[in-house]
């Protein structure tokens, strides 16, 4: 009777353990662990306060170390991440649209010292931007949001990725729905720096 009772209540409390859903948006913190396949599963990762938190990923996710495309069985526990997260469309459920890799920076009094992974650029914004293009040249991109219409300006060097696959601007059109990372520039005005669209296929 003492054990069965021990098993209902390891059962009840098994789903309270379960780690919540990465928030909509920016996520930072450390690479955990992942389940799944290569292709299709659900990333755990710890954040800045210590909790753990999951979000899913597929194919169409892009993963990127190094300004190259991996796969999540590339990525190792403790590596620095920075995650723009979307929901599944009809649901609650966290997507990951697009993960870096963020490389440390070299230990004090070693500013040449060589990094142990290949260096690249730090990601840059510090927000993310949804909603649907409705004006578009090319200096600079208009969405109706949630919240109205907001401008962010093009970049020479604005990255754009279309159903996980970098695409050129051209391919950004008007009436498409997109996820911004975007960050004030010296003068205030809102910059686009990765321009994402796409289907979110089934997230388990």
């Amino acid at each position: 009777m003492r054990l069965s009772g021990l098993v209902a209540i390891a059962v009840l409390t098994a789903p309270l353990c379960a780690p919540a859903d990465m928030p909509k948006g920016l996520f930072r913190g450390q690479m955990v662990s992942w389940e799944g396949s290569p292709v299709k599963g659900v990333l755990l990762a710890r954040n800045n306060s210590g909790s753990v938190e999951g979000c899913g990923y597929d194919s169409l996710s892009y993963l990127e170390l190094s300004r190259q495309r991996i796969t999540v069985a590339k990525l190792e526990p403790g590596d620095p991440l920075e995650i723009i997260t979307d929901h599944k469309p009809g649901s609650r459920d966290c997507y990951i649209r697009m993960l870096q890799v963020i490389p440390p920076g070299p230990p004090p009094g070693r500013v040449n010292a060589v990094a142990t992974r290949p260096a690249m650029q730090l990601p840059r914004g510090d927000r993310t931007v949804s909603g649907v293009i409705i004006r578009r040249d090319a200096r600079s991109m208009t969405l109706r949001t949630h919240d109205g219409e907001q401008t962010l300006l093009l970049r020479k060097d604005t990255r754009y990725f279309g159903d996980g696959a970098q695409q050129d601007a051209a391919a950004a059109l008007v009436n498409t729905r997109v996820f911004v990372r975007a960050g004030p520039n010296l003068d205030g005005s809102i910059e686009a720096y990765q321009v994402m669209w796409g289907e979110i296929v089934g997230v388990q």
